[in-house]
């Protein structure tokens, strides 16, 4: 009895482990992909002109932006922050739901987020 117990407590620790290790991956993914970005723009000016290396940025393809979903979910949801008033207390944040929650809602494929397109 004790062993299965001690077993299942094993399990749960390394589950949360990993999905702490998940969750802070995940979120030092995005601030890694700027600071590359700002690298290599400090490079391309500090490059010598006798030197002909090219260096090109990388920037991340947000081919959902573009969609007809995410303008509609964008667009209903900036009226649902402008109803309750985030949109004027906090627009930073706003703008940040409304990418993050339309992103979501323009690539699901499990129907995530159809609430806003409907």
């Amino acid at each position: 009895m004790l062993s299965a117990l001690g077993k299942l407590l094993k399990f749960f620790i390394i589950l949360i482990a990993i999905v702490i290790g998940i969750t802070y991956f995940t979120g030092t993914e995005v601030s890694n992909s700027d600071n590359q970005e700002s690298i290599n723009k400090t490079q391309q000016t500090t490059s010598n002109s006798s030197t002909s290396v090219t260096k090109t940025e990388a920037k991340p393809d947000r081919w959902w932006e573009k969609t007809d979903k995410y303008a509609i979910c964008y667009g209903r949801v900036t009226q649902a922050h402008k109803d309750n008033g985030l949109h004027d207390r906090d627009r930073d944040k706003s703008i940040e739901i409304k990418k993050e929650l339309c992103k979501i809602a323009a690539t699901s494929t499990t129907g995530e987020g159809s609430f806003w397109i409907e």
